[in-house]
């Protein structure tokens, strides 16, 4: 199954094996049983996701190239920088850009997002920022541009404004599918010199 708005490329099937790159978005797919192997690649990373046995997994990869595999069946091993982790049901694990995978945690039971605007809600410019923290491997839009995320799930983006109202829309979305949103207040933008009234006298 993949996702909306999501790429992904068949590189090759085989009588034992299926070969997937994930380009962007995500991917989920289930293992009936021991019949081959299945093999989910990133584009612009060595990452790797190997099944070989019964198995459920889903695959998220973010903009800026940072993966989430959540494992919901089975055993599924994923690799990076030349090194690997097996990742359990009830698990998940990141690979962050040019880095090996972290150590698998369990999956949360919800998705997490808190944002805050960090800026007065009426300026004179036309920037702002936002900061807030959501789950770890969660992909992260603001008014539909990715936000770079660490580790833990922080982020925070410099957000282009329009002059006048401009509403404040953020999108966290997991592995699994989860999403999560937040409505922040409107900020408005001036950038216009106030009119100066005055009289002279001669």
């Amino acid at each position: 199954e993949v996702s909306s708005l999501s790429q992904v490329e068949l590189v090759a099937v085989e009588t034992d094996l299926a070969k997937f790159v994930l380009e962007r978005g995500r991917l989920s797919a289930r293992m009936p049983g021991a019949s081959g192997s299945l093999h989910v690649g990133a584009a612009g990373s060595d990452a790797l996701v190997q099944v070989r046995d019964k198995a459920a997994f889903s695959l998220l990869r973010d903009d800026f190239g940072k993966l989430a595999l959540a494992v919901t069946e089975g055993d599924v091993s994923l690799s990076a920088q030349q090194q690997s982790v097996h990742v359990g049901p009830g698990e998940q694990s990141i690979v962050p850009v040019g880095r090996p995978p972290l150590r698998p945690v369990h999956i949360p039971s919800s998705l997490f997002l808190k944002v805050a605007h960090l800026g007065p809600s009426t300026l004179n410019r036309r920037m702002t920022e936002l900061g807030g923290e959501a789950s770890p491997g969660a992909a992260v839009y603001v008014n539909g541009v990715s936000a770079q995320t660490d580790d833990a799930g922080r982020f925070s983006v410099r957000l282009p404004l329009r002059e006048g109202k401009n509403e404040l829309h953020v999108l966290a979305q997991d592995a699994l599918g989860r999403s999560q949103q937040q409505q922040l207040p409107a900020v408005m933008v001036d950038t216009q010199p106030p009119k100066l009234r005055g009289k002279t006298v001669w």
